[in-house]
C-alpha cells in the first residue's frame, strides 16, 4: 500500500509539473504571436516551434486548446496558416498571459525596418513608409500591439471614468431627453462619419478637423497655434487621468488603489458567463498604466514637433516615468514610503 500511495503522490506532482509547464508556455505563445503578428509567416505551428524550440505536438496541443476558446483564432491563407491573438482581455483574464514592464514595452513599441523588401501586415492607420535620406523607412505598429493598446489602455480609463462630468451630465436633461437621445444612436453614428475630417479629408491626421473652421482668412500661424492648442488639451487629458491615479497612490499605495478601484466601470474587452472559464479577477492591472503611460509618450513626441511647450512635455514624460516604476515596485504610499517623487528620487 505504501509503494501505491507513493506512486499516485509522484503521478499528482508530474500533473501538476506539467499542468505549470503548459501555463508557462501557453504565456510564452501569446507573447511571441503579439511580437510577431505583422509578419504572419512566422505564426504558424510550425515556425512558432521552430522558433521557440519547442516540439511541434507540445505547440500543437496548447494552440489547439487556446483556439477552442477566445484566446487565439486560426486563419487559413492558402500557402500560411497562422495563428493570431483574437482577445487579450480574455488572455490576461483567464490568466493565461501576464507581462512585466518590459515585455510589454517591446510589444507595444513602434517597430522600424529600413527596406522595400518589409512584406509584413501593417494596417494603415498605424503605418507608413516613405524614403528618408534616400533610403526607404516602414514604420509601424504591429496590429498586436494595437490590440494591447485598444484594450489596456480602454481598461486603464474604465477604472477612472470622468464621475464628476458624467454625474453633471445627468443633471443637465431630464431623463426624457437623456432616453431619446439613447433612441438616436444609429443617427450619431453616421453623423460621427460627416464630422471625422481627420480620416475623410486630406489634412494630416496629426492635425485637426477643428482648422477648417477657421476659415481663408486664417494664416498659416493660426493653424499652427490651433495645432498647437489642442495637442496640448490631448496632453492635459491624458496627464489629468494619471495625476488621479497618482493621487490614490500617494494615498493608498498601489494596493489600496487597485482595492479602491474595484471593478471596471465599463468593461472593455471582457467575455463572462457560463460559456468561458471563469475570469481569476477583474482587479486593476500593471499592463494597463503601461500602455497608458507608453501611449502617453508616443504623444509627446509628436507634441514636440508642433511646438508645444516643453513642460508640459517634460512633466508628462516625468509623470510616466515615476507611475512605471511606483507600479512595477508596488509603491506602498506616503505614510510608508514618503512623497511619491521623493520614493522615485531615491530609485534613479
Amino acid at each position: 500500500m505504501d509503494d501505491m500511495k507513493k506512486l499516485a503522490e509522484k503521478y499528482s506532482a508530474a500533473l501538476e509539473t506539467i499542468k505549470e509547464v503548459k501555463s508557462r508556455l501557453t504565456g510564452v505563445i501569446i507573447k511571441y504571436l503579439l511580437l510577431n503578428s505583422s509578419e504572419l509567416k512566422k505564426c504558424s505551428e510550425l515556425a512558432i516551434s521552430e522558433n521557440l524550440g519547442v516540439p511541434r505536438g507540445t505547440i500543437r496541443k496548447v494552440l489547439q486548446d487556446l483556439s477552442q476558446e477566445l484566446a487565439l483564432e486560426y486563419e487559413d491563407l492558402d500557402t500560411i496558416k497562422p495563428y493570431i491573438v483574437k482577445s487579450i482581455g480574455y488572455s490576461v483574464d483567464r490568466g493565461y498571459v501576464s507581462f512585466t514592464k518590459d515585455e510589454l514595452q517591446e510589444i507595444l513599441k513602434v517597430k522600424e525596418v529600413q527596406t522595400q523588401e518589409f512584406a509584413g501586415y501593417v494596417h494603415y492607420h498605424t503605418g507608413v513608409s516613405q524614403k528618408v535620406d534616400d533610403k526607404p523607412l516602414t514604420r509601424y505598429l504591429t496590429p498586436g500591439a494595437a490590440k494591447c493598446y485598444e484594450t489596456f489602455v480602454g481598461r486603464f480609463y474604465s477604472y477612472l471614468h470622468a464621475a464628476e462630468v458624467n454625474e453633471k451630465l445627468q443633471k443637465a436633461y431630464d431623463p426624457e431627453t437623456q432616453k431619446q437621445l439613447g433612441l438616436l444612436m444609429p443617427e450619431l453614428s453616421t453623423f460621427r462619419i460627416a464630422t471625422d475630417f481627420r480620416f475623410l479629408s486630406p489634412l494630416p491626421v496629426w492635425s485637426s478637423s477643428e482648422l477648417i473652421l477657421l476659415g481663408p482668412e486664417a494664416t498659416p500661424q493660426d493653424l499652427k497655434e490651433s495645432v498647437k492648442k489642442k495637442w496640448e488639451q490631448e496632453i492635459e487629458f491624458v496627464l489629468d487621468r494619471l495625476e488621479t491615479f497618482a493621487n490614490n497612490l500617494i494615498e493608498l499605495g498601489y494596493k489600496g488603489t487597485t482595492k479602491k478601484l474595484g471593478e471596471p466601470k465599463i468593461k472593455i474587452d471582457y467575455y463572462s458567463g457560463a460559456d468561458y472559464p471563469p475570469i481569476i479577477t477583474e482587479e486593476f492591472r500593471k499592463e494597463y498604466l503601461w500602455a497608458t503611460t507608453m501611449a502617453l509618450r508616443n504623444g509627446c513626441r509628436i507634441a514636440e514637433k508642433l511646438g508645444v511647450e516643453k513642460n508640459l512635455i517634460e512633466r508628462a514624460m516625468r509623470r510616466s516615468d515615476i507611475l512605471d516604476k511606483a507600479v512595477e515596485k508596488e509603491y506602498e504610499g506616503k505614510e510608508q514610503q514618503g512623497l511619491l517623487e521623493d520614493w522615485y528620487g531615491k530609485r534613479t
